[in-house]
């Protein structure tokens, strides 16, 4: 029953991966303020809406246009109009700021950002970004919140390729690390606290595990004894990415799905296809177990 949930879940959340991989782009996170209608009357009570947004280094804002007017969002202080386009400007013209438009920046660096729109200056907004999750396990790590977490390093051995994976499990330990070539996925047998629920950090080598759309970083499947559970990315460098994941108390399997496992495993669409196939013979046997 667990291959076939499996072979469900990889089958329905790699279909949009398989439609951009060819592609070459990514689907970065977004988070999205609206115009709002009648922001042109200074007298209306909504402008920006939210007027202020917190959002994490690399997250990109949208902003659309659900006024009958034009908008600028354009970055800078109201009252000090040398500061006005200097980080971003949607600009005018060619369609730019019309009703039913978008404009969208990423924010690469820690900081306020305050920004107006030109044509109606009572129309102010404010971006706020932090480091987001990566400070936050490094406070923690400093606080002391992840004692008992003993780094273990973990050989994964595939035909002629060898890594050391670390791996810290702060309810267990970590007893093997297996790569299935077929999922493009590892997964990790573990020894858990039978009450204590508990978080493991690991170390994933590029070259040994990774998920990509194009040449951006994408989200892994974490699953957690068959379901699917979430995860923290808090460290990345261009031969690693480290992940954090809660483990209830009991868990025996973790494994943990990319888009390419070993250099000579990378997911495509055909075998995304292959797997959606594979799930309807699956589903189908398993209904119908007489036949052949």
């Amino acid at each position: 029953m667990k291959s076939v949930t499996k072979f469900v879940m990889l089958g329905l959340l790699l279909i949009p991966l398989a439609a951009s991989i060819n592609m070459g782009s990514a689907f970065a996170k977004e988070v999205t303020v609206d115009q709002a209608f009648g922001a042109s009357n200074i007298t209306n009570d909504k402008f920006f809406v939210p007027a202020e947004v917190t959002v994490n280094v690399g997250d990109t804002v949208v902003w659309t246009n659900s006024d009958s007017a034009t908008h600028t969002v354009t970055s800078g202080i109201v009252d000090d109009p040398a500061t006005w386009g200097e980080l971003f400007d949607s600009g005018l013209g060619a369609g730019k700021g019309i009703p039913g438009s978008k404009f969208m920046h990423t924010f690469d660096e820690v900081g306020e950002y305050p920004y107006l729109c030109q044509l109606h200056p009572w129309m102010e907004g404010k971006v706020i970004v932090v480091e987001g999750m990566e400070d936050e396990m490094e406070d923690e790590m400093e606080d002391g919140k992840m004692d008992g977490m003993k780094e273990e390093k973990v050989k994964v051995t595939y035909e002629d390729s060898s890594f050391d994976v670390s791996a810290s499990l702060s309810n267990g330990s970590v007893k093997f690390i297996d790569i299935d070539p077929d999922f493009t996925s590892i997964i990790l047998t573990v020894e858990t606290s039978a009450t204590e629920d508990g978080e493991l950090m690991i170390t994933l080598p590029r070259a040994l595990i990774d998920s990509k759309v194009g040449a951006m970083d994408d989200d892994f499947i974490i699953l957690v004894e068959g379901d699917e559970a979430d995860y923290m990315e808090h460290h990345t460098t261009d031969t690693e990415r480290v992940l954090t994941i809660v483990v209830p108390a009991g868990t025996e399997e973790i494994e943990i799905v990319g888009t390419n496992v070993v250099p000579e495993f990378p997911i495509t669409v055909m075998a995304v296809m292959g797997t959606i196939i594979a799930t309807a013979i699956a589903v189908s046997r398993f209904k119908n177990p007489l036949k052949p």
